[in-house]
C-alpha cells in the first residue's frame, strides 16, 4: 500500500482538488514560511526591478488572455488563472512554492532574474483555445507548454499537478543552465511529472510511470536507439520521440536512486558554463558537439567508466531488472499527454 503521508500525487485533478489533496500529501505544514537565501528569499531582499518586472507582466497577462483572470504577483512569478484568487494562492502555497524551494535545494543555484509566467486554466476548451490563439495548435494534444523566449507556462490545471511540476522544471532549469542539453531538461522534467517528497519533506523522489512500458517495448524490439545516440543526436525528432523521452526519463531516475543526480546536473552545469565563456565565438554547431562531448564525459566521470557504452550497459541491467521485480508503474492518465 503506497504511502499517502509521502505521495505529492502530482496526477491528481481536476483543479478544485489539487490544493485539498496536496494539503495530505506535502510533509510541510500549510502556510509554512518562506525559505531565505534560496530561490524564494523574502520578497524585500528580491531585487526591486524583479518585483517592477513582475508588476507590467500582470498587466500584460490580463491584457493577454482576453478575459477576466486573477492575477497574483509571487516574484519571480506571476500567477493567473480562471479560477478564484483564493484558489490561486493554495496552487502557491500548497504546490508551487513547495516544489520550486525543492527543486532549487537540489538542483538550482542560479535565481530567476525575469518574471516566469503561470497560467493555470481550469477548463480544457479554454486552454485549447488559447493554443489555438497563440499559433501553437501543434501542440494540442499537450497538457502544458512552456515558452521560453516568453518564460511563460500555460496549463490545463484540470489534468493535475504533475503537468506544473514538468513545466515548472523546465521554467527554472533555464535560468539556471540555459545551455543545458534538450535531453536533459526534458529528462529533469519528466522525472517530477510523477514523483513524491521524501519523508523530511526535503527532496523530491521521481516514481515510475506510464513511461516505463513505453522504454520496456522499445528495448525489447530494438527501437532504443542508446546512450551514445540519445546524447549526440537531436532528441525526439522522429516517430520514436516518445522511446527519447522515456529513455531521458528514467536514465534520470536511474542516476537519482545513485543519489548522483544531482552531482551530474551540477558538472554538466559547470562545464556548460566554461564551454560558453572560451566559445562564444564559435558556431552553433562547434558550440553543440562540445556540449555533448562535455556531458557524456561527466556522465561517465560520475560512473566512474570509460564509456558510454558502459553507462548503457549498467542502465539497461538496471531498467531490466526494474522490471523483474515488479516496479509499480503508473497507467497512462490525465498526466501522460504533457509530453510526446
Amino acid at each position: 500500500m503506497p504511502n499517502w503521508g509521502r505521495l505529492l500525487l502530482l496526477t491528481l485533478g481536476p483543479f478544485a482538488l489539487i490544493a485539498g489533496s496536496y494539503l495530505i500529501a506535502s510533509p510541510r505544514a500549510a502556510g509554512s514560511s518562506t525559505l531565505t537565501g534560496g530561490i524564494f528569499r523574502d520578497l524585500p531582499d528580491l531585487p526591486a526591478e524583479l518585483h517592477a518586472a513582475c508588476q507590467q507582466m500582470a498587466a500584460k497577462t490580463r491584457e493577454r488572455f482576453g478575459e477576466p483572470l486573477e492575477v497574483l504577483t509571487k516574484p519571480p512569478f506571476v500567477l493567473a488563472t480562471d479560477a478564484t484568487q483564493a484558489e490561486l494562492c493554495q496552487q502557491f502555497e500548497q504546490i508551487i512554492e513547495p516544489i520550486a524551494q525543492t527543486l532549487a535545494a537540489m538542483y538550482f543555484d542560479n535565481e530567476p532574474t525575469q518574471p516566469v509566467t503561470i497560467v493555470l486554466l481550469t477548463r480544457t476548451d479554454r486552454y485549447r483555445a488559447w493554443l489555438k490563439a497563440a499559433s501553437t495548435a501543434a501542440r494540442t494534444e499537450y497538457s502544458g507548454i512552456y515558452l521560453r523566449d516568453q518564460r511563460l507556462v500555460v496549463l490545463d490545471a484540470s489534468t493535475g499537478a504533475g503537468t506544473l511540476a514538468h513545466e515548472l522544471t523546465h521554467a527554472l532549469c533555464q535560468f539556471d543552465a540555459p545551455l543545458l542539453p534538450e535531453w536533459l531538461d526534458e529528462g529533469l522534467a519528466s522525472l517530477h511529472e510523477e514523483s513524491e517528497f521524501s519523508n523530511d519533506g526535503l527532496l523530491l523522489l521521481g516514481l515510475d510511470n506510464w513511461r516505463q512500458p513505453i522504454l520496456a517495448q522499445a528495448i525489447e524490439n530494438g527501437r532504443y536507439r542508446g546512450l551514445r545516440s540519445l546524447l549526440s543526436e537531436p532528441f525526439a525528432q522522429t516517430r520514436l520521440a516518445p522511446v527519447d523521452y522515456a529513455a531521458a526519463r528514467y536514465l534520470c531516475l536511474w542516476l537519482q536512486e545513485q543519489q548522483l543526480l544531482g552531482p551530474f546536473y551540477r558538472k554538466c552545469r559547470q562545464r556548460l558554463e566554461t564551454l560558453s565563456a572560451a566559445e562564444a565565438a564559435s558556431s552553433e554547431a562547434q558550440r553543440t558537439a562540445e556540449a555533448q562531448r562535455l556531458v557524456a564525459a561527466a556522465l561517465c566521470q560520475v560512473q566512474q567508466v570509460g564509456s558510454l557504452e558502459e553507462v548503457d550497459t549498467r542502465f539497461v541491467a538496471w531498467f531490466r531488472s526494474r522490471e523483474r521485480v515488479g516496479t509499480k508503474s503508473a497507467t497512462r492518465g490525465a498526466n501522460a499527454p504533457t509530453t510526446p
